[in-house]
């Protein structure tokens, strides 16, 4: 009988917002919606040209530029950058 083995890691919330993203990619009600899910002090936004913001508490605010589009060839969206606390 073959043996299965499983693999356990862990992910921070930012990396899980990422993944919900990713899902959930062209279904911002949906997106949104899983802030019920998140911590104290995290929040999803998703804003008319489709860029995600996930603001942290007391850190930079997260940018998934272009979660919401159709993946690339390698079946990845495309990247994530950082901006400062409020968006600066």
């Amino acid at each position: 009988m073959p043996h299965l083995v499983f693999c356990f890691s862990s992910i921070d919330t930012p990396g899980v917002i990422s993944r919900v993203s990713t899902l959930f990619r062209g279904h911002p009600d949906l997106i949104v919606g899983f802030n019920t899910f998140l911590p104290p002090g995290y929040k999803i936004e998703v804003q008319a040209n489709e860029t995600i913001s996930v603001h942290q508490p007391g850190q930079q605010v997260m940018s998934l530029s272009t979660a919401l589009s159709p993946p690339n060839k390698t079946g990845q969206g495309s990247g994530v950058s950082t901006t400062g606390v409020g968006g600066k």
